[in-house]
């Protein structure tokens, strides 16, 4: 349980420190508006972010776009390009100057850590119903949408045996 505490105090610390990088990241993040969005023909703005813009702008510059209201939206087009190229810089240097991904990979490395502590205490037999509590509590939380998580059969299975040891045969479980 110790384990579990510091990993949880670990992860509390790692958010509050992303939280204040986020925050700053925002003050100095570029203006979306700096690229004409619409002359970009993508359906979803994180298929542009990953975009080969150079392979891209080699398609756009085929000669097969002769007629000139062709001609005219393929160079707003591959301005728009350029503008995407300069934002898409702006953002790594934007995240580098705030070690935003670092700050992405802290967090998920506590949260990793969280969920290793949780799951070896959820696989150890509860030595009492205090422990046992505790595990049902782990699993039931009722969630913002009034539910709660779907666990798998292996995360739960000792839980279940632990319920029918620590409160009797008459409390078998048959899910």
């Amino acid at each position: 349980m110790a384990r579990l505490l510091n990993a949880q105090h670990e992860e509390a610390l790692e958010d509050a420190r992303f939280d204040l990088v986020r925050a700053a990241w925002k003050r100095t993040a570029p203006d979306e508006t700096a690229v004409d969005w619409a002359k970009l023909t993508f359906a979803d703005r994180r298929d542009l972010m990953k975009l080969d813009i150079d392979a891209y702008r080699a398609t756009l510059m085929a000669p097969h776009w002769e007629r000139p209201i062709v001609a005219d939206r393929i160079s707003q087009r591959l301005a728009a390009l350029e503008q995407l190229r300069a934002y898409r810089e702006a953002i790594r240097a934007n995240d580098e100057r705030h070690a935003y991904s670092r700050a992405v990979e802290r967090c998920e490395l506590a949260i990793e850590r969280t969920c290793e502590a949780e799951a070896t205490l959820m696989n150890m037999p509860a030595p009492h119903c205090q422990a046992l509590l505790w595990k049902l509590q782990t699993i039931l939380v009722i969630d913002a949408d009034g539910s709660t998580s779907s666990w798998s059969g292996s995360y739960v299975e000792q839980t279940i045996a632990d319920m029918s040891r620590l409160l009797g045969t008459d409390a078998q479980f048959h899910p």
